[in-house]
């Protein structure tokens, strides 16, 4: 769970340098997100086609802002029908409102949102929003039950940015601070005078997952292939394929996957409709995981991303990330064992072994 501290002011671009700052590893997430969505939007395609291929949430919003002020505001009336989310704004202003005529930065920053949510469901609640009581009058009824706070020296809210808020994650009035286990400052990239605090709750050792297992016959390779693909943008955790013996000797597939419970009959029904199974079983099971995070990792060759697992708030794995190596490897002409000997050991120096007395 993430609390962002938005009591001094709050924006489109401060909630994307909050969720995708702390984990550079989301912002390539997020690339591959908008890719399959980007043709959707025509208005803004070339703004997210521009920007997508930022290093980090900071150039990504320098990069929205600078391609969108050159486009005219967006009706999001012309979306009416397309997605719940508008439907559902449209409806809940006046008739009459300037509302529906959106900045095209918040209409980009939400279209990042909503790509990458669709598959990496927000686990984020929002500690008393400070909106401006200049705002218009629209955003404050929208977020009038909440547990926002009306403040003299802070940003104007949208009443879009007020719908997103209400909409997407919930606000609360109170942060549970002895379950904390990191805290950072965020600034918003358009706003710099406007920060927020994020903290970083402690996950639970064990959590509950949903494993669902299938047998698939009458699929070729390729296509197995593409369904695993295919069962990852979706979100699933984990998938994994075993060669079987089915009755008259078939070969086939066993197909694995782990997924959380919400997604349970999502990923279900796209199993029985995009495969050439019949049924699907599943069973509810207890994993413990290390909390991680992907960083960029300055190495003799380049920058790379490694990921990194936490056990009580201490590293205690480095592991670099296969596609980094793999390019270092045939960009530099050198063995892809040596290029792994040589970051492993500097892994090992920088982050070390931890003492096996701690687990004893």
């Amino acid at each position: 769970m993430m609390y962002i501290d938005t009591s001094r002011g709050v924006s489109f671009p401060l909630l994307f340098e909050s969720v995708f700052s702390h984990k550079p590893g989301n912002i390539l997430t997020l690339s591959d997100c908008i890719k399959n969505n980007i043709q959707e939007y025509p208005e803004v395609a070339s703004c997210l086609e521009q920007s997508i291929t930022k290093k980090n949430s900071k150039e990504f919003c320098h990069s929205l802002k600078k391609y969108s002020s050159h486009i005219p505001p967006v009706d999001i009336r012309q979306y009416r029908n397309t997605a719940p989310f508008f439907d559902s704004f449209i409806n809940s202003v006046p008739v009459s409102s300037s509302c529906f005529l959106l900045d095209p930065l918040e209409f980009c920053i939400y279209i990042s949102f909503a790509a990458y949510f669709r598959t990496h469901p927000p686990d984020i609640q929002l500690f008393q929003p400070g909106i401006s009581n200049h705002s218009d009058p629209v955003t404050i009824e929208i977020l009038r039950k909440t547990q926002s706070v009306l403040k003299e020296n802070v940003p104007a809210v949208t009443p879009f940015c007020a719908f997103f808020i209400k909409t997407l994650f919930p606000v609360v009035s109170i942060i549970p601070l002895e379950h904390i286990r990191d805290m950072f400052i965020v600034q918003d990239p358009v706003d710099q005078t406007v920060t927020a605090n994020i903290y970083i709750q402690q996950k639970s050792f064990q959590e509950e997952v949903t494993v669902i297992e299938t047998n698939v016959d009458d699929m070729t390779p390729e296509a197995v292939s593409h369904i695993t693909g295919r069962l990852f943008e979706l979100g699933a955790l984990d998938v994994w394929v075993v060669p079987v013996t089915m009755k008259k000797t078939r070969q086939a597939f066993l197909l694995q996957l782990i997924v959380l419970p919400s997604d349970t009959e999502r990923i279900s029904n796209f199993l029985l409709q995009q495969t050439s199974t019949f049924g699907v079983r599943y069973s509810t099971k207890l994993r413990r995981v290390l909390d991680r995070d992907i960083i960029d990792y300055e190495t003799p060759f380049g920058t790379i991303r490694v990921k990194r697992g936490f056990l009580s708030g201490k590293c205690i794995k480095a592991v670099p990330e296969y596609d980094d190596m793999n390019n270092i490897s045939r960009k530099n002409n050198i063995p892809l064992l040596e290029v792994y000997a040589a970051v492993n050991s500097q892994l090992f120096h920088d982050f070390g072994q931890r003492n096996e007395q701690e687990y004893m």
